[in-house]
């Protein structure tokens, strides 16, 4: 069959090669000279399309545009050659996040000291910005973790922060919301960031969103700090302006006061203030103008039981929030609220905005948290064969930068997704409740919008992990119950970090990660060995045809070492090839030492740790 491809018509043979995966597309390279002599002469063509089809990139991008947007974010697709170098890299590097291939882990002893107790990852500048427990935000560089500017523990004194788009944004001492930019894109020499229209920084002064003078002060002061490290240290050229941020805009009265929750998907920006704590604020932080305000009202329901009953307005407690640029989501401790936002810029009725009723899409439950546990999908330790095409040594080795490069089943553990057992069925459903018993709400904890802003996820402090598939169907009339899947993840669940379309990432309260690959089998065929929610009844309800779970291995501190630090958060950050966060040193290392290649590290500590899956993409 696959030679009789090389007696039809050229182009009939391209349009059936591109179809083809990338291993199938090696194999039929190499089935005869003839084969090999096609597939070099059209090279070009064949792995464009390729991309395509593996959703490397979009139909009708060039290579250049694609090699452009990637080194935005990172600089791992330096020095492509060609479309079939760039899908080979991209392939090593799915091939690595699906736990087939390797894994770099490293470790930053130099952040020992800091107590981080949040973390962002900049790939365009190649920087790490953390938040000290005690206070400051510092901006290190990738190779050596020096630092390169920082704003003052005297005016940063909350720990979380936002970096979007290359925008950063915190909580001010002053009690409103400061946004800061990256100064190589505000400066006019480096030209404007584009969104429609040029982005002015900082925001016209006559603007309620003007940046104040004590950011203008504290501005000064971090680039005379910064000028007297890189007098003392020295500067390459290409670090001019690396890590450097620059006042943007400051929101604060009358809109917010004392912010309680905020959230940023560039450039929409959604905040709760404690003056105002049910209503969202929706900002657009590139001109510092208010979009609307959605008001968690008693407006008409959809989605849930007709039986089901949202708490009076006073008992509404707000746990976290997301944005898109259609809809917010509130995670209420008893349910999920979704409401579609509009912007409302030059609309004279703003009075009619705040009495308008929207409808909510409300994400409610009616049985008792056990029962929801125990009827829910389950978690397994998947058997491990050979046949998952992980050919990587098993013993770690030394890696660039002092780390270690690990096979991808020594990171990470495969496991099985499986329906409850029917023992467990038959008894809840004929269990009695009691007429008039209180059912305690399924304590629901954070939830996320999709990168692309289509589908939810949720987690909630009994364990249950919520996905929910193009949850705008609620909108056309169908039930939470019919586009919802639940699994109990056997351990309570505090945070979501879902940054890549494909593929989020789930942290327990006793510090433990889930990787979550909601379609594993895009990039190669499914082995039979391997784990697949295909088995599940009902998941084929979903969007997503196949989910694989994989436990974090080595990522994760121990609980105990935390609570020694003080440390409730993270900052667990996820890129398109590596997932940040905050590890004791010692978990990096079998039996807690270093190999003998490397120094003896000063202190078993906190430090800020990454997993790279780029082992193999720049061979």
């Amino acid at each position: 069959m696959r030679m009789e491809l090389l007696t039809i018509p050229p182009d009939i043979t391209l349009y059936i090669l591109s179809f083809l995966s990338i291993p199938d597309l090696r194999c039929f390279s190499l089935i005869s000279r003839d084969a090999h002599r096609f597939v070099t002469e059209n090279e070009h063509s064949i792995y464009h399309k390729a991309a395509v089809l593996h959703k490397f990139v979009e139909s009708e991008t060039a290579l250049e545009q694609a090699l452009q947007v990637e080194q935005i974010r990172s600089g791992w697709l330096a020095g492509v050659r060609g479309w079939k170098d760039f899908c080979r890299r991209w392939y090593v590097v799915e091939k690595n996040w699906d736990c087939r291939g390797e894994v770099y882990e490293r470790g930053y002893e130099e952040s020992a000291n800091e107590a981080v107790t949040c973390l962002r990852i900049d790939d365009a500048q190649r920087t790490i910005l953390t938040a000290p427990q005690d206070g400051g935000l510092v901006v290190h560089r990738f190779e050596d973790y020096r630092e390169v500017w920082s704003l003052s523990k005297e005016y940063v004194q909350r720990a979380r922060f936002e970096l979007s788009d290359g925008f950063l944004i915190f909580p001010s001492k002053q009690h409103g919301l400061e946004i800061w930019r990256r100064t190589s894109d505000a400066s006019p020499h480096r030209g404007p960031l584009i969104i429609g229209k040029p982005v002015v920084t900082p925001v016209p002064p006559d603007s309620p969103s003007t940046v104040l003078p004590f950011q203008l002060d504290e501005s000064k002061r971090a680039a005379a700090a910064a000028a007297e490290s890189i007098a003392q240290n020295g500067m390459f050229e290409q670090d001019y302006l690396r890590g450097y941020f620059t006042p943007h805009a400051y929101i604060g009265k009358p809109y917010v006061h004392l912010i309680r929750f905020f959230r940023v998907r560039f450039p929409i920006a959604a905040i709760v203030s404690m003056a105002d704590p049910f209503s969202v604020f929706i900002f657009d932080i590139g001109s510092g103008e208010l979009l609307d305000k959605v008001k968690m009202g008693e407006g008409r329901t959809m989605g849930s039981s007709p039986a089901f009953a949202l708490p009076p307005l006073s008992e509404r407690v707000l746990m976290d929030l997301d944005i898109t640029h259609t809809h917010v989501v509130l995670c209420l401790h008893a349910a999920i609220i979704i409401v579609r936002w509009r912007d409302r810029r030059g609309m004279p009725e703003e009075g009619e905005a705040e009495k308008e009723e929207r409808p909510m899409l409300v994400l409610g439950e009616l049985d008792l948290p056990q029962v929801l546990l125990d009827n829910s999908l389950q978690i397994h330790a998947a058997p491990y064969s050979s046949d998952n095409g992980d050919t990587a040594t098993n013993t770690p080795a030394p890696g660039p930068g002092g780390g270690l490069r690990v096979s991808g089943r020594e990171a990470m553990k495969p496991l099985e997704i499986l329906p409850p057992p029917a023992s467990v069925l038959r008894r809840n459903h004929t269990a009695l409740i009691r007429v008039g018993a209180v059912i305690p709400p399924p304590c629901f904890v954070t939830v996320r919008f999709s990168p692309d802003g289509r589908h939810l996820a949720a987690v909630t402090a009994h364990g249950l992990f919520y996905l929910i598939s193009d949850f705008e169907r609620v909108e056309r009339g169908r039930y939470f119950s019919e586009i919802t899947q639940r699994i109990y993840m056997g351990d309570w669940l505090r945070e979501i970090v879902w940054e890549q379309p494909r593929r989020l990432l789930l942290q327990t309260a006793s510090e433990q990660y889930f990787l979550v690959n909601l379609d594993p089998f895009h990039h190669a065929p499914p082995p039979s060995s391997r784990p697949s929610s295909a088995k599940v009844p009902g998941f084929s309800r979903s969007s997503f045809p196949h989910m694989a779970l994989w436990y974090v291995r080595d990522i994760s501190a121990d609980a105990a070492w935390r609570r020694d630090q003080g440390s409730v958060f993270s900052g667990t950050h996820m890129t398109r090839t590596a997932i940040w966060t905050v590890v004791d040193f010692k978990a990096l290392y079998p039996n807690g030492s270093p190999p003998a290649t490397e120094n003896a590290p000063r202190r078993a500590d906190g430090i800020v740790c990454h997993l790279d899956f780029t082992p193999g993409a720049l061979d």
